[in-house]
């Protein structure tokens, strides 16, 4: 019901740049080559990277989430804590003892099962990107390179060497290299629908952070890949009107 009439609508285009270079890992297995290398689709006739929409949404989500535990903890559930597995979790924070998933909650109170009643009882992580019992009002669609004159991507070659967690020096003979794309422009469009003003809040606190450059995506983090910077080139808000007259 919440998206079966259209009320009103966030439109907005960010333009990603990586500061650092970048790895969202394709998943294929490779017989030869590096080990690792990132996603690439077919565009225009042309193989090109990209990055996936899944990726940026979770990436966004998972940021919301560190925000909202740190102005309250436990006012978001874990995705993944199943109430029926809850002796195989160790939730180290009291406050998040009965986070459960939404998605694995049963309507209470006596509330009849629908998308009203679940989104009554969802926690806001699952209010803005959804959960198992509905989908959520925020989307985000592929990032791709902006066509030319803006500047190109490019592939980077790094290596790497396996680490022996016991002795925390290197493992001889256990050497990796991995392909990571470099510069570029890619643009993507985020779209919110539907939206309390809550969630145009959480939105902006995003897009800031994604300004500030401290949203990071992909692999390897933690050693100088992923860091970003995003610039929002077009933001427009739509809302319905009462019709006085006919349309058509």
């Amino acid at each position: 019901m919440m998206l079966r009439k259209w009320l009103c609508q966030a439109d907005i285009t960010v333009q990603l740049q990586p500061i650092d270079p970048i790895l969202i890992k394709s998943g294929y297995a490779t017989l030869r080559g590096p080990d690792m290398v990132p996603v690439e689709t077919l565009r225009d006739g042309k193989q090109t990277f990209f990055f996936p929409g899944s990726s940026l949404k979770g990436v966004l989500r998972s940021h919301f989430e560190r925000i909202a535990r740190t102005l309250q903890p436990g006012s978001v559930c874990i995705p993944y804590y199943d109430p029926k597995k809850e002796n195989e979790f160790n939730v180290p924070v009291p406050e998040e003892q009965q986070s459960y998933g939404c998605g694995f909650r049963t309507p209470g109170d006596g509330r009849r099962d629908s998308s009203a009643t679940a989104y009554y009882e969802s926690c806001a992580a699952c209010r803005l990107f959804g959960s198992l019992r509905f989908a959520g009002r925020f989307s985000i669609g592929d990032a791709y390179p902006l066509p030319e004159p803006a500047p190109q991507p490019k592939p980077g070659q790094r290596n790497g060497v396996g680490i022996d967690r016991f002795t925390g020096g290197t493992v001889r003979g256990v050497l990796f290299d991995l392909v990571v794309v470099e510069g570029g422009v890619f643009e993507t469009a985020i779209r919110v629908t539907n939206f309390e003003l809550w969630q145009l809040a959480a939105v902006n606190f995003l897009l800031q952070d994604l300004h500030d450059e401290m949203i990071t995506l992909g692999s390897g983090r933690s050693r100088g890949l992923g860091r970003v910077k995003g610039e929002v080139t077009r933001y427009v808000l739509s809302y319905v009107r009462p019709q006085s007259h006919v349309v058509g």
